[in-house]
């Protein structure tokens, strides 16, 4: 048997590929590790007669503080912001930010504690926890055979928006790099969003509604990842999701307008190092 064979002879048999074995896909927290991410996120927001673009990149220092029971950890994230454009322009992307959380280990954000760069009072108003949920594919909290599917639910709430999709995440296959056993990872939601129509407007939709109340509408997420098996942690993943809420200030728009504001993401997370 030659050395590919082998290795893919001992990956099925450590991790479930292959038979009617299962695979254990769990987040690790081991204290003092230090992880750095890369993160990407590009956007497109459009509503009739207007269309706005933004993209944006940070650098995001992950290290465990400690490693909580049943198998859960306190993470320190420190984002450090790079390139932001807004319709092709540069744009301030602002201060590094810094938060303390607590993370179980299916990836479930069980607690944000505001720290001195991001007070209590800012973690909804800047709609973070949607922004690790889309960073931390939900892992299941059983053993799974290869195909084998999950719960994936998600919701996040903020000052502007809130959204509940409801989907499953499959192990999709298995593939060997570097020497470490991965694990590929898809998960598929839909729902509800609900937003703020009389907020402040964000930077893919830089003037607000004018209509005041409560507005309401379809929401779908796709996401492909890689995880580490032996590390308890993902190596890359890409998200794309797209909302489309209607508008009724705009429902009387001219034939072919929609009155909709259709906003679509894509965001890709990728590991540069762990220590």
């Amino acid at each position: 048997m030659n050395r590919a064979l082998a290795a893919l002879a001992l990956l099925c048999l450590a991790a479930g590929g292959c038979g009617g074995g299962t695979a254990s896909l769990r987040y690790r927290y081991p204290r003092g590790r230090v992880s750095t991410y890369r993160w990407t996120i590009d956007g497109t927001a459009t509503s009739p007669g207007a269309s706005h673009t933004v993209h944006l990149e940070a650098a995001v220092r992950e290290e465990v503080l400690a490693s909580l029971p049943r198998g859960g950890g306190r993470l320190r994230l420190t984002l450090e912001p790079g390139t932001a454009l807004q319709d092709a322009r540069p744009i301030d992307p602002g201060p590094a930010l810094s938060l303390d959380l607590d993370v179980g280990p299916d990836g479930h954000v069980i607690r944000i504690t505001g720290t001195p760069s991001v007070p209590v009072g800012a973690i909804d108003a800047l709609d973070l926890g949607r922004l690790l949920a889309e960073s931390r594919p939900p892992l299941p909290a059983r053993g799974v055979r290869l195909r084998d599917r999950w719960n994936a639910d998600v919701s996040s709430s903020g000052a502007a928006s809130s959204i509940r999709l409801t989907g499953t995440g499959r192990l999709e296959g298995f593939s060997l790099a570097g020497g470490r056993r991965l694990a590929t990872i898809g998960i598929a939601r839909q729902g509800q969003v609900v937003a703020a129509s009389n907020g402040p407007g964000s930077v893919l939709s830089p003037t607000p509604v004018p209509a005041p109340g409560t507005l309401t509408g379809t929401a779908t997420d796709t996401t492909s990842a890689r995880f580490d098996l032996d590390r308890g942690l993902v190596v890359e993943a890409t998200s794309s999701a797209t909302s489309a809420v209607s508008i009724p200030s705009l429902q009387s728009t001219p034939a072919g307008a929609s009155g909709a504001l259709d906003v679509r993401l894509t965001t890709r997370v990728t590991l540069e190092h762990a220590s």
